[in-house]
């Protein structure tokens, strides 16, 4: 991917007059596991002292790697980071379900339709429901991150494109 020199607003542990390359991949990964994170199962990476970033880019520099499960290869890593991300999913399903419906503030995400499930379906268990939402955070957000960074990598490379869909855009708002 491209690297992108710009001035760094808010990244952490950068200040904001430093300046830094970052891969324009990368962002929009983690925006991306931030929104479907939150959507999932309330997920507020701001007040988390869980980096849900770091642990899945772990996570899928041991899945791009030789599977050897030997402490101190990326493999090894990665299989130890997808226990703690799931434990940590367990323990927000634990946290979920002990409260009462009626305390509940985040009701209506995947989790919380997932919890209803729980007790209705016979094939689901709660280290099922932990998988699934690992299964969909890795799913969702590696495919959408290289999609979106390809196209801005196409529109960057093709201006005359970009402006033909700024027209297009100007005339359908006037249509409507």
């Amino acid at each position: 991917m491209r690297q992108i020199k710009s001035k760094c607003i808010v990244y952490r542990g950068v200040r904001r007059s430093e300046t830094c390359n970052f891969s324009c991949k990368t962002l929009i990964l983690v925006m991306l596991l931030n929104f479907n994170a939150k959507k999932l199962f309330s997920y507020d990476a701001e007040n988390s002292s869980e980096d849900l970033s770091q642990k899945y880019a772990r996570i899928v520099d041991g899945l791009m790697s030789l599977p050897l499960n030997i402490p101190g290869t990326k493999y090894h890593e990665s299989k130890k980071e997808q226990e703690k991300m799931l434990a940590m999913l367990r323990e927000v399903l634990e946290k979920r379900r002990s409260t009462s419906q009626n305390d509940r503030i985040n009701e209506g995400d995947f989790l919380d339709q997932m919890i209803k499930d729980l007790d209705k379906e016979k094939f689901l268990n709660e280290d099922l429901v932990a998988h699934l939402i690992y299964g969909i955070l890795l799913a969702n957000s590696e495919s959408v991150a290289t999609l979106v960074a390809l196209a801005f990598i196409l529109l960057s490379e093709h201006p005359s494109v970009v402006e033909e869909l700024i027209v297009n855009i100007l005339i359908r708002s006037k249509i409507f």
